[in-house]
């Protein structure tokens, strides 16, 4: 069989780790899009593009990974054979540029500079991603002109240094220092100076860059009598329902239940929260709280839109359920929301369309019903612990809980956070600085017309870290940066 294959498909087999065969299944602009079978069972185990030259564009290997001991040093070697079988002049038009190392995967990137900064041009070039065992499972490559925008004057290192500086801002936070993230965290409970506000990128010509702001307002929460509905109850669960279904993982217990009048689904999928028909509820053992859970069944009610206000009260109601001390604990996020009106559908029908607005009707209420979602920040003493976030959704026609997600809160550990910073946020502000500097580089960027094109711009760098910092402690000033594991950037 390999015999009779194109010489790029006999390429590729050296590649894989079994006997494979490659059938067509599209054609576009791109180029051949091909199916990647396993010779004995059928089995597609991955794709590729050839372009109208026969070469290779791209190709992916769906391939289970086992563990492997390579390291990012390892990766050139692997990268640049495999470029040279398919392109064996392709390294002397472009180089290595950087190596990325995220959840033990390789993302090698080969690309080239432009000319009159000697910067490199990102996405134009060889990319691979390669497990540590040295399989190569994605690859690709775009040649595409880059046209670059030169400004007729670029603000220095310096004047970029100071306007990012003016666009940094802080929020303390608590936040857990988890090592998935920050590189040098350490899985505990920090009182923080986060970043809120800050730029992603200077333009080198000078104009204002674009910022990127973390978070909102919040409002308090007054204190309301807990309603005395059992969870169940709020859920949705009634005497008439029963449960088809109950099972334990780790510390979760998974239940569901159906109404009589729906019919019992063909197969059950317990691990999934979202199923049609259905009420769901996914039940911490140790706090016995719920942490999340779907409400399913269709909504048969009239269509009449309840108020804004009426679901705000709906919300806050289900959370004190949950929550009795919730005014203590809690703040309530400030969201665009528009309000629902209590106004019939028929008000949002055309005259034209009068006629057909029964048969519209019937159809829109055995959808998935419309929810407004609520979001409730957890805090300590005031401060906001990062990511606690407890978000209620209601149905804006039937008014009831229709999910919600509930963060577990580690009670016991955030009450031992002081929450009183010893250093200020200016001072925070000024560590921060100290270790950053910009450099030149070239960001895509689209114009009116939608058509994409390279800017000259300065990007933060922290020459002490291999990632950006986006945190300061509040107490001793370490600062954190976010994980980007063994990369490096040539």
């Amino acid at each position: 069989m390999i015999k009779h294959m194109q010489p790029v498909f006999r390429a590729l087999q050296e590649w894989m780790a079994q006997h494979v065969q490659f059938v067509k299944v599209e054609e576009e602009d791109a180029g051949e899009i091909y199916d990647i079978l396993e010779e004995d069972t059928g089995e597609v185990v991955g794709q590729c593009i050839l372009t109208a030259s026969n070469r290779l564009s791209n190709f992916s290997y769906f391939c289970e990974e086992k563990n492997g001991e390579l390291t990012s040093n390892d990766m050139p070697a692997i990268a640049e054979a495999f470029i040279t079988q398919f392109y064996p002049l392709g390294l002397q038009t472009y180089q290595l540029q950087s190596i990325i190392d995220i959840n033990d995967l390789f993302i090698v990137s080969y690309g080239a500079k432009e000319e009159r900064y000697g910067i490199d041009v990102p996405g134009i070039g060889f990319s691979l991603s390669i497990s540590p065992t040295g399989q190569v499972i994605q690859f690709s490559y775009t040649h595409e002109q880059a046209e670059i925008r030169y400004p007729s004057h670029i603000i220095t290192p310096e004047e970029a240094k100071e306007k990012y500086a003016s666009y940094i801002d802080f929020d303390l936070i608590v936040q857990l220092l988890d090592t998935e993230l920050y590189a040098n965290g350490d899985n505990t409970y920090r009182l923080l100076y986060g970043l809120k506000e800050y730029a992603i990128d200077i333009p080198a010509s000078g104009v204002e860059p674009a910022v990127v702001s973390v978070g909102g307002q919040v409002e308090p929460i007054e204190m309301r009598v807990p309603p005395t509905k059992s969870l169940h109850e709020w859920i949705g669960v009634t005497r008439h329902h029963r449960k088809i279904g109950e099972q334990s993982e780790e510390d979760v217990l998974i239940e569901k239940f159906m109404h009589p009048s729906i019919d019992l689904p063909n197969e059950l999928d317990m691990s999934e929260v979202y199923e049609e028909n259905l009420i769901t509820i996914h039940t911490h053992r140790v706090t016995n709280l719920p942490k999340v859970f779907y409400n399913g069944e269709p909504w048969k009610g009239e269509p009449i839109r309840l108020t804004t206000d009426f679901l705000k009260q709906r919300a806050l109601d289900f959370l004190f359920a949950i929550f009795p001390q919730a005014s203590e604990h809690f703040v309530m996020q400030k969201e665009e929301v528009a309000n629902a009106l209590e106004t019939p559908l028929e008000a949002f029908i055309d005259d034209e369309y009068e006629d057909d607005f029964e048969e519209w009707e019937d159809e829109l209420l055995n959808e998935e019903e419309e929810t407004v979602p609520f979001y409730f920040q957890y805090q300590v003493n005031g401060v906001p612990v990062d990511e606690s976030v407890t978000c209620i959704l209601v149905g804006v026609l039937s008014g009831r809980i229709v999910s919600a997600s509930i963060e577990p809160m580690e009670e016991e550990s955030l009450l031992q956070i002081c929450t009183e910073p010893k250093l200020s946020k200016a001072a925070a502000k000024k560590l921060l600085l100290e270790k950053l500097h910009m450099e030149i580089a070239l960001a895509q960027a689209y114009d009116e017309d939608g058509e994409p094109f390279y800017e000259v711009v300065y990007l933060p760098s922290y020459t002490e870290t291999t990632g950006h910092i986006r945190a300061i402690d509040a107490q001793n000033g370490k600062a954190y940066y976010v994980n980007v594991g063994d990369s490096l950037f040539l």
